[in-house]
């Protein structure tokens, strides 16, 4: 995502009809949010993308659209977008954008569409502070929140800069900047640090963004300043002793390849102890600079891996194999991961192995699926589980989530149409031997990439691990998961009986039509404890036959 924007994306339901609306259907309204979830009010833009989803089994009708033929933001008809700014607790409306007039819509059982827009940041807010973008059509609402910084001052008697420890680094390396606070006062100033990364892994009181000189946009890879606070220590800035501490900047941004990045640094001002309310996201300019990337020698990208390997998770300027991601790194993850036997390198080697968006680490990890090792081939379906293409229906509905939101960020680059074939071969493989650990991510493959074909080697997996209500949480998540993918295969229902073991059972359960009224509660059955499980024999008369 853009550096010059946040990109929200609204996931709402629609009014079945005008005279029923989704929310009295008791049909669930949708919010996902990607990307960051702050804008900078000196770069340009905001981008915004809706998407409408009827997961219903009956068209819906609406009038007009949030976007208009321009591609601007300009809600019509049923639609509606409210802007409030938060503070205290608590939201006050700013102003409401909505037009009259507008088209008359249709959208048909199972369908979606989508809008994407490029606002103009001076159209949705005018300083800095928490706000609340709210979607509405019709009576259907879901809303977004978005922090805006970057035109607050600096509190006086206090300099701020945010500086590289060097100007050029080699892709993979861990990039590093250095905060400088100096203080012009008469007496020391005291410092707030820490107590602001508990629950997303880095100090919330920093934000960067950056974009190369060709175009180029380093993405936030948590996209998130909210925080659960964290352990604080004191800190001081005297007159004549600044006070300084590296940055980590692969903790705020993924540079995508080489070139010269112009990289925006930003300091939350509860840092030096004179915020003056409660608002997240107050937030100064601390410092605009040029960082080069270029790509490491093959010694130099052999000698990273080595170093991060042997680190395992513990990480190394903040910075491991996962963060590599660069295919200069796929021969030398490679090379190692052969030699590999401690479980932790493992794991953190094919993580780097699946961090690499292309197509060579796709048949990579394919092959290593089939690996004589098992921790081996469950780390590599586990990473093949969120890289993968949407193949099934995106109308199919998965609990509560769409096909359309369950997918991989990089799949245009990781997969192409010749690897269908291989991948399924290799699926069938893996329901037939692999143990429940490793089936919980089989069973995420086949339910973005399997076809009807699966729903028979889907039990029969089920009833290999789970003969009998299992009481280990492992085999329970992987009959759920397999339940679950069956549930979005286009295919003839698997036999069952009273007598069939307890896998088979849910596998059935997952297929089961929606509407299908037996008194039991399916969907708590199948992801439910051992207890809750044992009722899977509590079926009607003619429990083998297909309900119609």
């Amino acid at each position: 995502m853009s550096p010059r924007a946040c990109a929200l994306i609204l996931m709402l339901g629609v009014p079945c009809a005008a005279q029923q609306p989704l929310h009295e259907r008791g049909d669930p309204c949708r919010v996902v949010l990607h990307s960051p979830l702050y804008a900078l009010l000196d770069e340009p833009v905001v981008r915004l993308a809706i998407v409408l989803d009827n997961p219903g089994n009956k068209p819906v009708s609406f009038r007009g659209a949030p976007v208009d033929t321009e591609g601007r933001l300009r809600p019509s008809g049923d639609w509606a977008l409210e802007i409030r700014r938060w503070s205290g607790g608590s939201g006050a409306l700013e102003r409401t954008l909505h037009v009259a007039g507008g088209k008359r819509d249709m959208l048909p059982p199972g369908g979606s569409r989508r809008w994407t827009c490029t606002v103009p940041v001076e159209e949705l807010f005018d300083r800095g502070g928490s706000y609340e973008l709210e979607v509405r059509v019709g009576q259907c609402k879901d809303a977004g929140h978005v922090g805006v910084c970057g035109r607050q001052r600096s509190p006086a008697g206090i300099t701020i800069r945010v500086a590289p420890t060097r100007r050029t680094w080699f892709t993979g390396e861990a990039v590093t900047a250095r905060l400088t606070v100096r203080t012009e006062g008469p007496g020391p100033r005291d410092l707030a640090t820490g107590g602001d990364y508990r629950g997303i892994g880095r100090h919330a009181r920093f934000v960067f963004a950056a974009e190369s000189l060709a175009g180029h946009v380093a993405v936030d890879p948590v996209g998130s300043c909210v925080h659960m606070g964290g352990i604080s220590r004191p800190a001081r800035a005297t007159p004549g002793q600044p006070y300084e501490d590296d940055i980590a900047i692969a903790d705020y941004l993924r540079f995508p390849g080489p070139g010269t990045y112009r990289v925006r640094a930003y300091v939350d001002v509860l840092t030096f102890g004179s915020r003056e309310s409660s608002n997240l996201f107050d937030y100064v300019p601390a410092g605009v600079f040029d960082v080069d990337l270029r790509l490491p020698t093959a010694e130099e990208a052999t000698a990273r891996v080595d170093e991060l390997a042997r680190k395992g998770r513990r990480r190394v300027g903040l910075v491991d194999l996962a963060d590599l991601r660069h295919p200069v790194y796929l021969a030398p993850i490679l090379a190692r991961l052969a030699a590999a036997k401690q479980r932790e390198e493992i794991e953190c080697l094919l993580d780097g192995l699946g961090a690499i968006p292309t197509v060579p680490a796709t048949r990579a990890l394919l092959r290593l699926a089939d690996d004589e090792r098992a921790i081996v081939r469950q780390s590599a379906w586990r990473n093949l589980a969120w890289r993968l293409p949407r193949l099934i229906d995106s109308r199919v509905v998965v609990g509560s989530t769409p096909r359309s939101q369950v997918g991989p960020f990089w799949e245009p680059l990781s997969f192409v149409p010749e690897l269908v074939a291989p991948l399924r071969a290799s699926m069938l493989r893996a329901l037939a031997k692999e143990n429940a650990a490793a089936l919980y991510y089989v069973a995420e493959v086949v339910r973005a990439t399997g076809n009807g074909g699966f729903a028979e080697p889907v039990a029969a997996a089920a009833a290999r691990i789970a003969p009998e209500p299992p009481s280990s949480e492992t085999v329970q998540r992987a009959v759920s998961a397999l339940a679950g993918a069956a549930g979005v295969l286009r295919g003839s229902p698997v036999a069952a009986s009273r007598d069939s073991s307890f896998g088979r059972l849910c596998v059935w359960v997952g297929m089961l039509p929606g509407g299908f009224a037996t008194g039991i509660d399916w969907e708590l059955l199948v992801s439910g404890d051992a207890q809750t499980l044992s009722r899977a024999r509590e079926l009607p008369a003619e429990f083998a036959k297909w309900p119609k």
